[in-house]
């Protein structure tokens, strides 16, 4: 009933949604402790961790002694009828672990605290992880709208200026229809980009059972890289936290081998007492040893077992670390990739696209261009705009993902627990 109460409360209180004040800034790792403080997935691993801690205090327990009391040659017939004949023994026994059972439990037990806090280090990694994903998302959204809303007013600014050829005689109608058409397209990308942006922004502050009460993102997070820029270099031996869960597994392993090994050599349980006898009035001491005879069970096939496991576990780590190598080279390529697309949008291609567009701008005022090739220059600018937006995206979940397959780069990541 008590772990039934603790249990709602505990979820009421993950539950309760975090409140930022109007206009506050959120940084990306604010967000994070945010997210941390009331993810479930984190509580339940560190309720894993001091589960482990506890269960490597009760590994180093002896094991207790044993109190015996006897009544023997009592209610019988003839010379043993009623208590007169009868004997009283007191005794008490010990077993004494001989084989390295109580070292071999506590290296076990060690195994299951270390997974225990390379699953809390690994799940604090991947909620950062989210909340990164999230702001990087949110913050390009918010990016894309700033493109639209230009768009928009680029657009009526065409259309003003259409109009105006036309009262002239130098456009026609159907430039003006054509140019309020394109107002009007751009005004519902405008609409779908606002709804984007808000949903992305939801998303992100659900990650802490918040709401989106207007707190302001850093744009400074979205920046473009510089040229050498990077956390790791491809090929670069790295260490990865995941990892950490493989050397728990086969730490845990090897300890449960010694301990079925030590498990396999017999205990012996020596007892020592007094015994009373009744009829003559007399008390003696007596004392006595007994030990399992391991005729039927040698714990052969649970030694085997254990063996096979740490096979196992060892395998296991070997083949997730090719992956995460694997990995970890496909996402610096992908970062790398993004870098130099990034580096040649912004230095070649841009202001090439905006300097036709200032010339088409400059020539449709005197008359040289048509509305159509203004319309075009400024659609190229559009497109290598959120091509480079969506660049930086990828730039950086790139950078995301590779600070959490290598732990760096993410400073909400606590220590483990004692």
């Amino acid at each position: 009933m008590l772990r039934a109460i603790q249990a709602a409360c505990l979820s009421a209180v993950l539950s309760v949604p975090v409140v930022a004040k109007a206009a506050d800034l959120i940084t990306a790792d604010h967000a994070i402790d945010l997210a941390i403080n009331v993810d479930p997935a984190i509580k339940a691993a560190e309720a894993g961790a001091d589960a482990s801690t506890a269960g490597l205090r009760q590994a180093g327990k002896l094991p207790n002694p044993t109190l015996g009391m006897e009544v023997e040659n009592f209610g019988g017939s003839g010379s043993v009828a009623g208590l007169r004949s009868a004997e009283y023994t007191l005794a008490y026994g010990q077993t004494v672990e001989l084989g390295g059972d109580r070292g071999a439990r506590k290296a076990m037990a060690n195994g299951n605290v270390k997974l225990a806090n390379a699953q809390l280090v690994v799940q604090r990694l991947d909620t950062a992880k989210s909340v990164r994903e999230a702001y990087i998302i949110a913050l390009s959204n918010e990016a894309k709208l700033e493109l639209v809303r230009e768009r928009v007013l680029f657009a009526q600014h065409i259309v003003r200026a259409v109009k105006q050829r036309a009262s002239k005689g130098r456009d026609s109608a159907m430039v003006v229809r054509q140019a309020q058409v394109n107002v009007a397209q751009a005004e519902v990308d405008l609409v779908q980009a606002e709804r984007n942006y808000q949903q992305s922004r939801m998303q992100l502050a659900s990650l802490w059972n918040g709401a989106d009460d207007g707190f302001v993102l850093d744009k400074s997070a979205f920046r473009e890289p510089a040229n050498d820029e990077g956390i790791v270099q491809a090929g670069a031996e790295q260490s990865f936290p995941d990892l950490e869960l493989y050397e728990a597994l086969s730490m845990r392993a090897s300890a449960g081998i010694k301990l079925e090994q030590a498990r396999a050599l017999p205990d012996p349980e020596f007892s020592g007492g007094i015994r009373r006898f009744e009829g003559t009035d007399e008390t003696a001491f007596l004392v006595g040893v007994s030990i399992p005879f391991p005729v039927l069970d040698s714990n052969r096939n649970n030694i085997d077992r254990a063996q096979s496991e740490l096979l196992q576990a060892d395998l296991s780590k070997v083949s997730a670390h090719r992956k995460l190598t694997q990995q970890l080279a496909a996402v610096t390529a992908d970062r790398d990739n993004a870098r130099i697309e990034i580096s040649t949008l912004r230095a070649n291609v841009i202001p090439q696209a905006e300097e036709a567009l200032s010339l088409a701008k400059s020539g449709y005022d005197q008359g040289a261009f048509s509305y159509l090739e203004v319309t075009d220059a400024s659609r190229n600018l559009n497109v290598v705009q959120e091509r480079l937006v969506e660049a930086l995206q990828r730039y950086h979940i790139s950078e995301i993902s590779i600070a959490r397959l290598t732990g760096q780069g993410v400073s909400a990541t606590a220590a483990p627990r004692p």
